[in-house]
């Protein structure tokens, strides 16, 4: 008898914890249902010119201030790949290297020969930069003079390129104006922003020179009289310009 009636004071606790259970659940129900009737949503809304929406939410619109021009000059400062070109001679040769501390996106690089171009070696891997164009400007006689051009994109960081230049000097007596020094010019990217760069550099201290007031540009040097029909040869053929493979 004691057991049956023990059994129905738990049943009895059960039921009105079930019941205390279900009211607390159903009353947070209808406060969490009420708060979302009467809270209006916050929206912000972009208007297009014809008064349609054409964006909601909670629409953030920032507009990114354009760079003044102190700021891309001092980019362009602090970017700078710093591309350095070194030339090494002897008689029928100059080995020419190129490094850069950061990568570059093209280069440009004219140099005056005094002589005739046999051949230029490109002694690189595509993997540190690929050399576009390698040609000569210029007559590319027995005597004459004439200025390389080399074009390269995807330079790599602190990757050294090398070129060798081989060719026919002239006598070591003859000189000519303008051909002291050579061309550079290259382009790189930062931050989205693209750059460039173009100096004229001594070939003889390395040292930033000014640009030259007369560039020679395919030159030839005639020691001896010429007959008309070669005086007409030469003017029809002009100045040449060959692609070396």
């Amino acid at each position: 008898m004691g057991q049956f009636i023990f059994w129905i004071i738990m049943v009895t606790i059960g039921g009105l914890w079930t019941a205390y259970a279900t009211l607390q659940m159903t009353d947070s129900w209808n406060k969490l249902h009420k708060q979302n009737i009467e809270t209006k949503p916050s929206m912000n809304t972009v208007v297009n010119g014809n008064g349609n929406i054409v964006a909601g939410g909670n629409v953030n619109i920032q507009k990114t201030a354009e760079p003044s021009q102190a700021d891309l000059e001092r980019q362009k400062i602090e970017s700078d790949p710093k591309v350095a070109v070194n030339f090494e001679r002897k008689q029928g040769e100059i080995l020419v290297k190129i490094r850069a501390e950061k990568n570059v996106t093209t280069l440009a690089l004219d140099i005056p020969v005094l002589g005739k171009i046999v051949n230029i070696h490109d002694n690189n891997s595509v993997a540190d930069a690929v050399t576009r164009s390698k040609r000569v400007v210029g007559a590319n006689s027995d005597a004459s003079v004439n200025n390389i051009e080399l074009l390269i994109d995807d330079i790599k960081p602190f990757k050294e390129l090398s070129y060798k230049i081989i060719f026919q000097p002239l006598p070591a007596n003859i000189f000519v104006a303008g051909t002291d020094r050579y061309q550079i010019s290259y382009k790189w990217q930062f931050v989205g922003n693209s750059f460039s760069k173009e100096r004229w550099v001594s070939l003889q201290t390395g040292k930033p020179v000014d640009r030259p007031q007369i560039q020679v540009r395919g030159f030839n040097v005639i020691n001896k009289a010429l007959s008309p029909e070669e005086v007409k040869k030469l003017y029809e053929d002009g100045l040449k310009k060959r692609e070396l493979e």
